[in-house]
């Protein structure tokens, strides 16, 4: 489809304003005569209320109901009621216009009356009314909403004993978890979908979007306050008909507490301070402080954390203990030799010594040497080289030379450590909320990589985060509300932001010819060096979205999504500090090393009942995307439908929904020294077509069931492919990013909930079956249907809570996760294992509440002892998909540990 230029662009952005502006317009005016009805017979009906005319209510309230007033007021006229019905003594009345209320708003607050405040709660029990914003960008039930979606609620996390966000979604269905801890800490798969870093996943803290601009990471870390989220919901499956072109595989929204959590109800200002002390020198803090004026209608809150450890000791294992010796393990054969053709069907050999003879300073190795043999066909063409016994022993004498060279002074060493920070603080106003976002992560960043390729002694991974947003919402007529969201953010590295690699022949990064030289060859090319590197994004993001409920048997969301970016194209890099001024991008497409984007979307989303137990969701969004003036990917169109069946306490659902995912400019233009050098400016946008049926059960307020089983199927995947150095002709092999791959994907998701007075539990299985149906494995010929590797078939999490007396519980969790395969006949024909061997955790949590009660000044405490891993298990999680040699075929996880943690408000 032809890009419209900029002048054109813009007159469709402003008569889609314009027509916006007109129809909310006839929209207020509509409801106003409504509203104003409403508003008086509200005032009369809380007179008779107050007289002890409970019987005049509900007639008088009449008017309101046949208006169809806003949320806002049908929950005030409702709440009337309730409490009228109670009066009267009509407890059943009273019950269902609770049920109303709740299903208007799960989150309602029943203020100071006795009587109705525990209606209000046992209603809510009962019928389980819980309401989720990250399906439809609206609330809606969560029963009925139209997706697969699992809650952690506030509660929960306090009573689990998480210490970070990441440990949250090892015990929720549905995800795959690599913990690398290095430069991404945690690699997060969704649903089976196997990446080398969690940029598939949307990540949302209050409505900001956290991916990273430049890569799409989601740096989810150890940064992120607990004690402050109200609750995580997770969307699975495509969700870019609400969410545009990041969420790929699924949503985690993250929305923290409401400012009136942390000054309570009777008070103007109030604090939570939690210390957390644990093993490997790990500290976490985390202050939040909340107020308010007189009348509540100005509140604030303010909350920070600070998390430092020393982490887990790796050096005892073999991959990182630094030892020359291991050389004698490495496969100089397949680090060496050259071999095989390329894509166009050349053989690298001759491709690599012609680039030899073309180079600036030309070089004709000699024909004969001890350490190599040069293979040619009849025809002269050099079709492999291959290395010698001598050859491998000399390469591995020169290594052991090169991994002993000092590094300013100390000797290489798995040195890691970390030290990030979080800051966020809120304004909220009636009908509109402010707020700032603050992140600055710097870890230790060797994981993945071996001593054959990174030293600890200067590797650090410092991606930082800046966000500020404002968000208007109001109801603009008796049944349309309107929403404007709007963020700026930043992304960029500090300055320590850098990878100490190692240049010598066990990583393939001298050639076989370079053995030649000897020692010299050191002299040349220093063995270990700093890259450092910089980047800095913004963009500046608005989303309008309308809200049209005429009856409770149709709702109606729109939008319309503005992005207007500035993304770098490459990395600045450095063997200096501080790549911001000391060092050149290697920009790709010429001119500035900026790239101005603009994304534009309509998106809407219509729910019908068609059924007093059948539901209707249909769904589409349109995104149209420019780069400066002649790049972009035009536009994309993705639907979503949905039949939603809800007899009784059962609920069946059938979901269709497709996405997008757009390379981002990380995988087009940037480059990873010794892992692609190649960039690739012409990649497409991923796809996916998602089929979903699910079923549930709820009985009462005690167990709820859930069922899924979905078939996504993916294209244009893009991945990371091994290809001769267009580059440098003397640097033999690299990798390109390319749209190479298709997989398919499985699977099967069932969840339990049981609670009670005294003990709660929650049960959850995955199972997932991805399959690779390209030609293509990691730019490598494979079968139709290779098993995606690193991937477990079965997954199953466990949880008891149990409440022993009042002040004192126990909260027992266990994680199983089934043999992953790997290796030969996978996605991974690299990697040495043939599986990743299955294992089973176990974390326990004491909590003691209220210990603390003789200090009057404190509105509660608590102390916390958990233990995590408590049977002490070794157990691994998988490398990255290029795991091999220099790259770790398995990531050993921490054993035993413990913390203590105090928590106390005020």
């Amino acid at each position: 489809m032809p890009i419209p230029g900029p002048a054109l662009a813009g007159r469709h952005h402003r008569r889609l304003l314009l027509a916006a502006a007109v129809l909310l317009s006839l929209l207020s005016a509509t409801g106003a005569w409504a509203q104003t009805v409403c508003d008086d017979a509200l005032r009369q009906a809380q007179k008779s209320y107050d007289l002890g005319l409970f019987e005049d209510v509900p007639g008088q309230l009449a008017p309101c109901l046949a208006a169809r007033p806003s949320r806002a007021t049908a929950v005030q006229v409702h709440s009337l009621l309730a409490r009228a019905y109670l009066a009267a003594d009509d407890p059943k009345k009273a019950r269902q216009e609770v049920s109303a209320i709740l299903r208007l708003d799960s989150s309602f607050e029943p203020g100071s009356t006795p009587l109705f405040a525990e209606l209000v709660a046992q209603v809510r029990r009962e019928e389980q009314t819980v309401q989720v914003a990250s399906v439809s960008k609206s609330k809606e039930s969560l029963r009925e909403a139209p997706a697969t979606v699992s809650l952690l609620t506030a509660e929960e996390i306090e009573r689990h004993g998480y210490n970070d966000l990441e440990e949250m979604l090892h015990d929720l269905p549905g995800f795959d978890i690599s913990r690398s801890r290095g430069r991404t800490y945690s690699n997060i798969y969704q649903r089976g979908f196997r990446s080398n870093a969690t940029d598939r996943t949307l990540f949302l803290v209050d409505g900001v979007e956290q991916n990273d601009l430049w890569s799409n990471i989601a740096y989810i870390s150890r940064q992120y306050p607990v004690s402050n989220i109200e609750r995580v919901e997770v969307v699975y499956g495509p969700a870019s008909t609400m969410y545009g072109a990041n969420a790929f595989a699924g949503v985690i929204n993250v929305i923290t507490k409401g400012s009136s959590a942390f000054y309570g109800k009777d008070k103007k200002f109030g604090a939570e301070a939690h210390v957390t002390s644990g093993s490997w020198n790990t500290r976490t803090a985390e202050l939040s402080l909340g107020g308010r004026n007189a009348s509540e209608s100005v509140r604030w809150s303010v909350t920070g954390r600070t998390f430092s450890s020393d982490e887990p000791p790796i050096s005892k294992f073999e991959d990182w203990n630094f030892n020359p010796g291991d050389v004698k393990n490495v496969d100089y054969k397949k680090a060496l030799e050259l071999s095989g053709k390329d894509g166009n069907g050349q053989y690298i050999a001759q491709l690599f010594l012609d680039s030899l003879a073309n180079a600036d300073r030309p070089f004709v190795p000699p024909e004969e040497s001890q350490f190599y043999v040069i293979h040619r066909d009849a025809s002269g063409t050099v079709t492999a080289v291959t290395l010698t016994p001598a050859g491998i022993a000399e390469a591995q004498r020169l290594d052991k030379i090169g991994l002993t060279t000092l590094i300013d002074g100390r000797p290489p060493g798995p040195l890691r450590s970390t030290q990030d920070w979080f800051l966020s603080g809120k304004l909220e106003l009636p009908n509109f909320i402010a707020g700032v976002q603050l992140s600055h992560l710097e870890e230790g960043a060797i994981g993945e990589s071996t001593d054959l390729e990174q030293a600890g002694n200067k590797t650090i991974a410092a991606p930082r985060s800046f966000a500020v947003y404002a968000k208007y919402f109001r109801d603009i007529g008796a049944s349309t509300s309107l929403s404007i969201f709007s963020q700026y953010r930043k992304n960029d590295f500090a300055s320590n932001n850098g990878i100490t690699s190692y240049s010598g022949f066990a990583n393939g990064q001298l050639s076989i010819f370079a053995l030649l030289s000897g020692p010299e060859v050191f002299e040349t090319f220093t063995p270990w060096n700093t890259l450092y590197s910089y980047q800095s994004s913004t963009q500046l993001h608005s989303d309008l979205t309308v809200l049209y409920e005429p009856s409770p048997a149709l709702s109606l969301v729109s939008g319309l999504e503005v992005r207007d970016s500035s993304l770098q194209i490459s990395a600045t890099t450095s063997f200096e500090p501080n790549a911001a001024e000391t060092g050149y991008p290697g920009n790709v497409l010429g001119g500035s090393n900026q790239l101005d984007q603009l994304d534009l979307s309509l998106y809407s989303q219509l729910s019908y009942r068609l059924y007093k137990d059948v539901k209707i969701v249909g769904g589409g969004r349109l995104d149209y995307d420019r780069a400066r003036n002649t790049l972009g990917y035009g536009t994309v169109f993705n639907p979503r439908l949905a039949v939603i069946y809800t007899p009784r306490s059962f609920v069946f659902k059938a979901i269709y929904a497709e996405g997008f995912k757009t390379p981002s400019n990380s995988e087009r233009y940037g480059t990873i020294p010794q892992v692609n050098e190649a960039p690739n400016p012409g990649l497409e946008n991923e796809k996916v077509k998602n089929i979903e049926i699910s079923a549930g059960w709820e009985a009462h307020d005690r167990l709820a069931v859930e069922v899924s089983a979905y078939q996504a199927r993916y294209s244009n995947i893009v991945t990371l492919r091994e290809i001769l150095n267009p580059t440098c002709g003397s640097c033999g092999l690299t990798g390109q990013f390319q749209n190479i791959g298709k997989i398919q994907v499985r699977g099967f998701q069932a969840q339990a909930r049981y609670h009670e007075t005294k003990l709660d539990a929650f049960l959850n299985y995955t199972y997932t079956d991805p399959v690779n149906t390209d030609a293509l494995v990691n730019g490598l010929e494979g079968t139709s249907q290779t098993r995606v590797g690193d991937i477990a078939s079965h997954r199953l999490n466990l949880g008891l809570s149990f409440k022993l007396a009042s002040r004192f519980s126990v909260d027992v969790r266990s994680n199983f996760v089934g043999s992953r395969r790997t290796g030969a006949g996978t996605t991974v024909p690299t990697n040495r294992f043939r599986q990743i061997d299955a294992y089973t955790t176990t974390n326990v949590i004491l909590t003691f509440t209220s210990p603390l009660t003789f200090i009057k000044a404190l509105r509660t405490s608590r102390v916390q002892l958990g233990i995590e891993n408590l049977f002490n298990e070794l157990y691994y999680d998988p490398g990255i998909s290029e795991a091999s040699g220099v790259f770790a075929a398995r990531l050993p996880q921490a054993g035993r540990s413990a913390f203590l943690r105090f928590s106390a408000s005020y």
